[in-house]
């Protein structure tokens, strides 16, 4: 119990340590971003995310399965084929449930709000744009709405930093350090967003630290809960983590692909260049998934 709270601990410190140092980077450098680098940054968060719901937390799933099937070797290869579609296969459809339904409500809210505010709605803008959020929402609801998936990302890592003996070593290196890293490249582009409306550093600070705050007891959660689910309902954590996956591909797609996909005033030298950022996200999420330590 000591060597996990340890580990959840240096975790969380991680979670929130990395973005509070790159704030201040970002504000000493003084630069601006550009909307094409904008671009790349949201096509190589892409390529991050995808390759972690799919190869890396689905891919996780399939990998307890097996462990799970080594456990029980009087299954039949029919009971396990059937075991792993309904266990994958199965959190994967609730998973895209609750996404569309959470997209659902915050398209609502945001539709809502929209209408109270201008006399109209546009009913055909279903994409949550993380720009218009900040500009018509204001601070809070935008941390909300950005947010929804952070407590996936709290979940996942107490998970993982559970099976761990000693202290910080993790039997998936990797998709941990996956996680502690894609997030940076959007809060890039919102530490920019909110620069170019003129808010103060210091509110800057508070609104960065609150994003990165969220994740954190969500960490403790999956952390705490993970040995007793493990032990308990082993088939629960494969399924959970192919929830996971499938909200946080779902989230991707619809969320952060529509930032990058359909920009017109990219030229064929831009568009390759976005190609490039997604492919070396997608690559460098399929090593670090590749990372573990047994």
């Amino acid at each position: 119990m000591n060597i996990l709270l340890q580990n959840l601990s240096i975790i969380s410190l991680i979670v929130m340590g990395i973005p509070m140092l790159l704030f201040l980077i970002l504000v000493f450098s003084k630069k601006k971003i550009s909307e094409n680098t904008n671009i790349y940054l949201y096509a190589f968060s892409t390529g991050m995310l995808v390759i972690l719901a799919t190869f890396g937390l689905m891919g996780e799933s399939l990998h307890e399965l097996e462990g799970f099937f080594k456990k029980n070797p009087n299954m039949t290869h029919t009971n396990e084929i059937l075991t792993e579609i309904g266990i994958i296969g199965g959190g994967a459809v609730l998973g895209l449930i609750l996404a569309v339904c959470l997209k659902t409500v915050v398209f609502k809210i945001q539709k809502t709000k929209t209408f109270s505010h201008d006399g109209h709605s546009d009913s055909k803008c279903c994409v949550v744009n993380i720009e218009e959020l900040i500009h018509k929402n204001g601070k809070i609801a935008s941390i909300f709405i950005i947010s929804t998936h952070k407590f996936i990302d709290g979940i996942s890592l107490g998970v993982l930093a559970n099976s761990a003996t000693t202290l910080f070593a993790f039997e998936n290196l990797g998709t941990i350090i996956l996680f502690l890293l894609h997030d940076l490249p959007i809060f890039i582009i919102i530490f920019y967003i909110q620069k170019s409306l003129n808010m103060p550093n210091k509110k800057i600070f508070w609104y960065s630290l609150l994003l990165s705050f969220i994740t954190v007891p969500f960490i403790f959660i999956g952390g705490f809960l993970g040995n007793w689910l493990e032990d308990s309902l082993p088939l629960f954590m494969p399924f959970i983590e192919s929830m996971i996956g499938a909200i946080l591909l779902f989230t991707t797609l619809m969320e952060i692909v529509p930032e990058f996909i359909h920009n017109h005033h990219l030229c064929s030298k831009h568009w390759y260049i976005t190609v490039t950022w997604l492919s070396f996200g997608m690559i460098l999420s399929i090593v670090l998934n590749l990372i573990h330590v047994h």
